[in-house]
């Protein structure tokens, strides 16, 4: 039976994981204001005056609260990986702040529904991205941490290529006063996400070979979840008070599907940064090759 301190500091890395992860993900929501947001679902809500909610809220932030939540719960697992090298704690860490963050968002907003039927749609998308957010941060960081080396290699390819969304949202936290380096920063966002998906495959390395599957996954992943997350932008953005027929739903599903087909293929968007990202890679894992060969003959 464990001690009691082992089981104090273990409640504690348990506690402490989830509110770091918690403080991370939802930074550039917390430097925004935090606020609901005004909105045709809940017309009770002033300009301004919206209660506050720990995750980004609103039809205009669906891709951010599934960003915040996915963060949230891959850097819980990751930092209590490095403090005990078990993914356990980490596990539990994120769990926990990933329910009662969702939690705490779904008791503020589901009050303000007043029995409408766009209103109570949107609660409940809330409430499905943000778990869905949570797991799959779960799997992530546990593959990051303690999956084989290909699958790490995915993991951190995955991200990677969250964290530049995270960035842009951290940059603007108010779209309407942008500053000279906010734009700049969002007009090099591409240059960022080349550069981070560089970095992971450089320290990756290619040996063993099978590293290499890893290379591929990093790749299709900085692919995919852009494009995900513009069609899931499109879905919230297009939705204008959140359509209560069925057919107005299923009108707006089939909308979101088409953007992601669009965002999907290669002529709609630019491929160099993955080629960035792969040759950028790939120096890097010679240079550190050599370097650590040439540490190894000098000792």
């Amino acid at each position: 039976m464990p001690s009691p301190s082992v089981v104090l500091r273990t409640a504690g890395v348990v506690l402490v994981s989830g509110l770091i992860g918690w403080l991370a993900a939802a930074l550039p929501w917390v430097a925004e204001g935090g606020r609901l947001p005004i909105s045709s679902a809940w017309p009770s809500v002033a300009p301004d005056a919206g209660p506050w909610v720990p995750l980004p809220a609103g039809e205009h932030r669906l891709a951010a609260l599934l960003v915040t939540t996915g963060l949230l719960a891959l850097v819980a697992v990751v930092v209590g990986h490095l403090v005990t090298r078990s993914v356990l704690p980490g596990l539990a860490g994120g769990l926990l702040a990933g329910a009662v963050a969702v939690a705490g968002q779904w008791w503020v907003i589901s009050r303000l529904a007043g029995g409408s039927t766009g209103a109570s749609l949107l609660v409940t998308t809330h409430l499905a991205l943000g778990c869905v957010g949570v797991l799959v941060g779960l799997l992530v960081g546990s593959a990051a941490c303690r999956g084989p080396r290909w699958l790490r290699v995915t993991a951190w390819g995955a991200a990677a290529t969250v964290l530049t969304s995270w960035v842009a949202d951290l940059v603007v936290t108010d779209p309407i006063t942008l500053h000279g380096w906010q734009t700049w920063v969002i007009g090099h966002q591409q240059h960022l996400l080349a550069l981070a998906l560089a970095v992971v495959l450089a320290v990756a390395g290619w040996r063993p070979l099978s590293t290499l599957l890893g290379w591929v996954g990093a790749l299709a992943c900085a692919w995919v979840i852009p494009a995900g997350l513009t069609a899931l932008s499109y879905l919230g953005s297009s939705a204008g008070g959140w359509a209560s027929t069925p057919g107005g739903r299923a009108e707006l599903v089939d909308g979101a599907l088409d953007v992601l087909r669009a965002a999907l293929d290669p002529s709609n968007r630019p491929v160099w940064p993955l080629l960035a990202a792969l040759a950028g890679g790939a120096l890097g894992a010679a240079a550190l090759t050599l370097v650590r060969r040439r540490g190894t003959e000098s000792r």
